[in-house]
C-alpha cells in the first residue's frame, strides 16, 4: 500500500480520513484483490492483445477494405471484450470495492472513509453517463458507497456543502 503526499495534502492530513483510506486499501491487500486482478488480466491477455491490435490497425488504416477485413475477421474478439470480459471484470471490481469499504467499516473506520470518499469524489469519480462509463467503471458510484457506510441515527453533511469538507 502506497500513500502519496498528494493524498495526504488533499485530505488535509485528517487522521480519520487517511486511516479510512488505509483500512480500505489494507482490506484489498488482505483479500488478495491485486493477485486476483493480475490473474484475471493474464487470462484475458490474448483477447486484450487481439482487441488492441485490431483497434489500432483499424484507427490507423485509411483504406476501407482493410477496416472491413479486420471487422469481419476479428469482430468476435471485440464483441467478447466489450460485451463480456470488460463488463464482468468491472462488475467484480465494484463488488471488491464494496467489500473493502465494509471491511474498513467493521474495523471502525467508516466515518473516516466516508469523509475521504466525500472529498475524493470531486476528483476521480466524475459524472457517469453512457453505457461505457457506467458498465465499465471499476468503482461503484460514490453516492452508493457513502450510503453503505452511513449509520442510522447519525447526521452526515451534504456533499454540496464544501465548507464542511477540508480541501
Amino acid at each position: 500500500v502506497i500513500v502519496n503526499q498528494g493524498l495526504l495534502e488533499f485530505l488535509a492530513y485528517d487522521r480519520d480520513a487517511v486511516a479510512g483510506v488505509l483500512a480500505h486499501e489494507l482490506a484489498h491487500w488482505h483479500r488478495g484483490d491485486a493477485a486476483v486482478m493480475a490473474w484475471g488480466k493474464g487470462l484475458a491477455l490474448p483477447l486484450y492483445l487481439a482487441h488492441t491490435f485490431t483497434e489500432r490497425v483499424r484507427e490507423a488504416s485509411r483504406w476501407g477494405p482493410v477496416r472491413i477485413v479486420l471487422w469481419v475477421v476479428l469482430w468476435s474478439v471485440s464483441a467478447t471484450m466489450r460485451g463480456l470480459v470488460v463488463p464482468l471484470h468491472a462488475r467484480h471490481w465494484r463488488e471488491c470495492e464494496y467489500a473493502a469499504d465494509a471491511a474498513a467499516a467493521r474495523a471502525g473506520y467508516a466515518d473516516g472513509l466516508h469523509h475521504a470518499l466525500g472529498a475524493l469524489r470531486r476528483t476521480f469519480d466524475g459524472a457517469r453517463d453512457g453505457w461505457d462509463q457506467t458498465m465499465l467503471a471499476t468503482h461503484p458510484p460514490t453516492e452508493l458507497r457513502l450510503e453503505r457506510l452511513e449509520r442510522s441515527g447519525r447526521v452526515y453533511p451534504l456533499a454540496q456543502d464544501l465548507s464542511l469538507i477540508h480541501i
